[in-house]
């Protein structure tokens, strides 16, 4: 055989051989095509998650429409509070009779007392005098007009306030940490953090019309 014939073989059997490589290339090629094709037509309907479709707890209460930023850190430091009293009110009875033994004066003793007293129970306390009023999140119901505000109690727990627009009372004086008073509770809560700024407003009493609350004084005499 010449030497052009067997350039001419090899030759054909590399052409066969790509050829026959770019064979399922192309057809994938094109099963993509039209599976994207039918898909544009048909499209493929794809299972929901299952945190998609469940509802909240509170979803009886209406629809969310506040969330406080705050409050994860709030119930934490509300837990540590807790949890640092109840130590210190199990180590007290240890404590004082450490202090009894070092035989100092009555009058360091009862001042010992009354340091691990107040950072045993008057903590927590005054910080439930502020951390009460924060609104931790707040649902609104349209079948009912009920708006209800879940604040924390003193154990960390939710408390559900529910209200309507006639339970609100705007302060004429502004006070520390309170946005309106609600059948004598003081709430907290910030305008940013709305899903819909219209609900402020009503809370607000922004859509009712202005009251200068002018007397009509009488004439004098």
């Amino acid at each position: 055989m010449s030497v052009r014939a067997c350039l001419g073989l090899l030759m054909s059997r590399q052409i066969i051989r790509r050829f026959s490589l770019t064979i399922p290339c192309n057809q994938s090629c094109s099963r993509i095509l039209v599976s994207k094709a039918q898909n544009d037509y048909f499209p493929v309907k794809v299972p929901c998650q299952k945190y998609a479709t469940t509802q909240s707890p509170n979803h009886k209460l209406g629809v969310e429409i506040y969330n406080g930023p705050l409050a994860r850190r709030i119930r934490s430091v509300k837990l540590f509070s807790l949890s640092t009293s109840l130590m210190g009110l199990i180590a007290q009875p240890i404590i004082i009779e450490r202090i009894m033994e070092t035989g100092v004066s009555i009058v360091a003793m009862i001042f010992s007392g009354a340091v691990v007293q107040f950072f045993t129970f008057v903590t927590p306390v005054v910080l439930h005098y502020f951390t009460k009023k924060y609104v931790k999140v707040m649902y609104y119901d349209p079948e009912t007009d009920t708006y209800s505000a879940v604040t924390h109690t003193f154990w960390a727990t939710d408390k559900v306030l529910p209200f309507k627009l006639d339970d609100v009372v705007i302060p004429d004086i502004p006070r520390m940490f309170t946005t309106i008073i609600v059948k004598g509770n003081p709430l907290f809560f910030d305008i940013n953090f709305f899903e819909d700024v219209g609900h402020y407003k009503k809370l607000m009493g922004f859509d009712k019309p202005i009251d200068f609350k002018l007397e009509d004084k009488p004439p004098r005499s």
